[in-house]
């Protein structure tokens, strides 16, 4: 079974074909599926979307925060609630390249990878930032890399088996539920990918100026981590 998390904050317009395509693509598969929207205190008829849609489809999960909590505890939240033997992350704003997708759950199942992550900076990747996302995004990046030499370590596009995510002692705040799960998780190989994806309607694939330090601390936390763990930089990555 395949686990589909994605925090939405306001993209109603978007979240009927990002529900479509995502069950066309397991119903293709033939694989038992259910996707759990969190809705971040939306104010534009996110939820109210989702309701109607969950007539449509059984398998779509919803649940509803009047306030916003942010993507990082969306997606935390979204984790305590899942199911299936897999699990991906999206985001609402961003319709996923669907073939790609389908490429990520193909290398678990076929054990080709145990975590599948889409990279925004990955050479093969086609999606469009506006300057300041995509340096704030690079700058974070750097820093991150020293941790863990992914294209796109802070990415919150990937797919990953359950018991990657098994006792992972995960930070209170953050920006990435990926950067946690690519330091802290229990797994032997990681694939570094390239996607395509179409913007909803926020740049939300790169970080805003005021997250940057947030996403540092981040980064500082898991090195202190990994160095209490005695634990040396990740390296069993390979691109896809």
């Amino acid at each position: 079974m395949l686990s589909c998390v994605v925090p939405v904050y306001n993209n109603k317009e978007f979240l009927p074909l990002l529900v479509q395509r995502l069950s066309e693509m397991m119903w293709k598969l033939k694989l038992a599926h259910e996707i759990i929207c969190i809705v971040d205190g939306s104010d534009d008829g996110s939820f109210s979307v989702l309701n109607y849609l969950q007539s449509l489809y059984p398998h779509l999960v919803v649940v509803e925060h009047e306030h916003r909590i942010g993507f990082y505890l969306s997606a935390l939240e979204g984790i305590g609630l899942t199911k299936g033997s897999m699990v991906a992350f999206l985001d609402g704003s961003v319709i996923q390249s669907i073939a790609s997708l389908q490429s990520y759950v193909f290398s678990l199942m076929t054990g080709r990878a145990e975590v599948a992550v889409g990279s925004r900076l990955h050479k093969a990747s086609q999606i469009s930032m506006s300057l300041l996302s995509k340096a704030a995004l690079q700058y974070t990046t750097f820093f991150a890399r020293s941790v863990v030499p992914l294209t796109d370590p802070m990415s919150n596009f990937f797919v990953a088996k359950r018991e990657v995510f098994f006792d992972i002692d995960y930070a209170v705040d953050g920006v990435s539920v990926g950067f946690e799960v690519f330091t802290k998780g229990k797994y032997s190989t990681i694939e570094d990918n390239g996607y395509a994806a179409q913007l909803g309607n926020r740049d939300f694939q790169g970080f805003s100026m005021g997250e940057i330090g947030v996403a540092l601390k981040q980064v500082k936390l898991a090195r202190m981590w990994m160095q209490e763990k005695d634990q040396g930089k990740v390296e069993n990555v390979f691109l896809g």
